[in-house]
């Protein structure tokens, strides 16, 4: 949670402030305001990324100590199957961007 929190305050503050710096900076100021919100952007990404793979990994071991072995099994390999076809066509979805 703590990771998608930190994502959400990083667009907004990159956002508000890198429009600021390269509409009423000085000369230059375009070019720098661009390269950060750039390599800002892949680090948000790159943690969001991680959020969400740990929030995936949290529910499946919320449902092993939940439930029963026979409840928990099933619903594991399910959420596990989910997990493992979301990270794969996200994959596949970045590899079609860099193209």
């Amino acid at each position: 949670m703590f990771l998608q929190l930190w994502a959400v305050q990083a667009c907004t503050v990159s956002t508000v402030m890198g429009q600021g710096l390269a509409l009423r900076g000085p000369d230059g100021s375009m070019e720098k305001a661009v390269r950060h919100m750039a390599r800002q952007s892949r680090a948000t990404y790159a943690m969001f990324g991680l959020g969400i793979m740990l929030i995936k990994a949290s529910t499946l071991i919320f449902i092993v100590n939940s439930f029963s072995f026979f409840v928990s099994l099933p619903a594991g390999l399910l959420c596990a199957i989910i997990a493992f076809r979301s990270y794969t066509s996200e994959q596949a979805l970045l590899l079609l961007l860099e193209l």
